[in-house]
């Protein structure tokens, strides 16, 4: 039963082509790790938060590939659009590769107290 299920499961690998979009699946899953507990500052164009040891970091699309900064990290690569958005108490990220819009839910949406913005600076 099982073996006579195999050519299925790959027919519709290779009919959904998932093959070609592994890299994008594996990014994000890294993109929502790193957003685990951490507040956003702002979501538009790039987005800028600040992670769990309270240290300002940012993913920006640049050239084709999302980065995340400071330093010089490739997360996504390939991408031919791309934003955040806050829908309710959830951060999504919209990515357009090869004509195909896909939309992942990357992290609950938790905004930075602004006053503590304005003490640090």
């Amino acid at each position: 039963m099982i073996m006579m299920s195999i050519p299925v499961i790959l027919s519709s690998f290779q009919k959904y082509n998932f093959e070609s979009q592994i890299d994008l699946y594996i990014g994000v899953k890294q993109i929502s790790q790193i957003l685990i507990g951490t507040q956003y500052e702002t979501i538009s164009p790039d987005y800028v938060f600040y992670n769990r040891e309270q240290k300002k970091e940012s993913l920006v699309f640049e050239k084709n590939r999302m980065v995340k900064k400071p330093g010089y990290e490739i997360l996504l690569s390939d991408i031919d659009d791309g934003y955040f958005e806050v829908k309710g108490s959830f951060v999504y990220l919209s990515l357009t590769r090869q004509n195909k819009t896909h939309i992942f839910l990357i992290a609950s949406a938790r905004e930075h107290p602004q006053d503590d913005i304005l003490q640090k600076n």
